[in-house]
């Protein structure tokens, strides 16, 4: 796709942004999650990568549906 008309970069919501950024993190979180668990195990039920994601998640949520 293509847009002559104007900057397009212009016309981004800040929800959008904010969305972008708490997806690029999530995305972090599981790799670096996946390389940690592949060179160690763990017995726990819920790992701190799992933990994570859950309370990146519910956060962009709520930040973006109640602000």
């Amino acid at each position: 796709m293509v847009y002559f008309q104007d900057n397009l970069w212009l016309h981004v919501s800040q929800v959008h942004i904010f969305t972008a950024i708490v997806a690029m993190i999530m995305t972090s979180v599981a790799i670096a999650g996946l390389i940690y668990h592949a060179v160690s195990r763990s017995k726990m039920y819920i790992t701190w990568d799992g933990l994570t994601l859950i309370i990146l998640y519910l956060g962009g949520m709520y930040m973006i549906y109640y602000s």
